[in-house]
């Protein structure tokens, strides 16, 4: 099961778009959790840790970057970050 949750500022909450990848990520057999993180402050790295045999992964979202972009492109970033942490992706690293 993944669960999707984020830590954000007021001003870009409503770009993010948990919901959607969950969804995209409901096929998974791993008990996981990510937590999106876009703050305008420094914040952690991000971090991988495991809890109860859960895993969960804090991915940072380049706030000024957030700010200015369209949710269905802040949508797009978000998954390929998801998707490269949780090596489903054969990509580089995405540019934050």
């Amino acid at each position: 099961m993944v669960f999707v949750t984020c830590m954000v500022e007021e001003d870009v909450q409503k770009k993010l778009d948990i919901k959607y990848v969950e969804k995209e990520l409901s096929n998974l057999d791993d008990d996981i959790a990510i937590i999106y993180v876009c703050v305008n402050d420094n914040w952690r790295k991000d971090d991988t840790w495991e809890k109860d045999d859960k895993k969960y992964y804090r991915i940072l979202l380049p706030y000024d970057k957030v700010l200015k972009m369209k949710p269905l492109k802040v949508r797009q970033l978000m998954m390929k970050l998801a998707e490269k942490r949780l090596g489903l992706s054969s990509e580089k690293a995405v540019a934050a």
